[in-house]
């Protein structure tokens, strides 16, 4: 009713949920949302650039030297992410760029962009296997992250998610008993407590999601856990000298800077 037209819901929870399986998959991953959510460094603009139209997103690509394209937003508001390497700009149609400032997406003038088109080398597929992913701790967005993540993984998966909250497993087999890729197990254990961890052999898992107790727990104490279950599984992986692929969620914001600059 406030914002009429100019305001647009975003669903937050099904939005962490996203990020919390890509950056669990994808090392490095947080790293770069951080860049391109903070308002410092490199953001995403939206910019009309006349000089374009008529040419095809692939030629627009190696048409900037301080600036990376992401996709198209087209006249009639329309938006392409990664659009087919043919596709036509338009009269009126904005290029949407990752660059340091929105003066700083300039064509570069140049035609010779000195590819050495004899590096290029076409991708080989990697046959996708099945993974075992570990969800320590348990609030609202769990089952949103299991249902994503289903869409990752590899016909076979295991995932198990253990959790100091025995009403959690009533959540996770019915929330979670559409996935078609992971089988799905659930513990009722201390995920704080170090003997606990070191039944799981976590070093068998791809990945390891911690969650905050938001549902049990005010966010101090919530994150407070968190922390004792991270200090015990960074011991575990230098014990172990297995690296571990750990996401965990941080509500408080000052905790998010403290835990930011460990070892990955």
């Amino acid at each position: 009713m406030v914002g009429r037209d100019e305001a647009q819901i975003v669903q937050s929870n099904e939005l962490i949920a996203r990020i919390t399986v890509q950056t669990c998959r994808q090392s490095g991953m947080s790293v770069i949302y951080t860049e391109l959510l903070d308002y410092g460094g490199d953001e995403i603009y939206f910019k009309e650039e006349a000089a374009l139209a008529g040419k095809t997103f692939g030629e627009a690509l190696l048409a900037f030297e301080e600036s990376a394209l992401l996709g198209l937003q087209l006249a009639d508001g329309r938006v392409q992410l990664n659009p087919p390497m043919e596709t036509r700009i338009g009269a009126g149609d904005k290029i949407i760029a990752i660059s340091a400032d929105d003066d700083t997406i300039r064509l570069s003038g140049l035609s010779d962009m000195a590819i050495d088109t004899s590096c290029i080398r076409e991708a080989q597929p990697t046959p996708a296997v099945p993974e075992r992913t570990l969800i320590l701790g348990w609030n609202g967005r769990g089952c949103s992250i299991i249902n994503e993540l289903d869409s990752y993984v590899a016909p076979g998966s295991e995932l198990t998610v253990v959790a100091d909250m025995p009403a959690a497993e009533a959540e996770v087999a019915r929330g979670c008993g559409q996935v078609l890729n992971q089988r799905v197990t659930f513990q009722t254990r201390d995920t704080a407590d170090r003997s606990t961890l070191e039944k799981l052999n976590i070093p068998t898992y791809q990945h390891v999601i911690v969650l905050a107790y938001t549902q049990t727990m005010k966010p101090q104490q919530a994150d407070a856990r968190t922390l004792i279950t991270l200090l015990h599984l960074r011991n575990i992986e230098v014990s172990s000298n297995t690296p571990l692929s750990i996401v965990s969620e941080m509500l408080d914001e000052c905790w998010m800077y403290a835990t930011a600059s460990w070892p990955k």
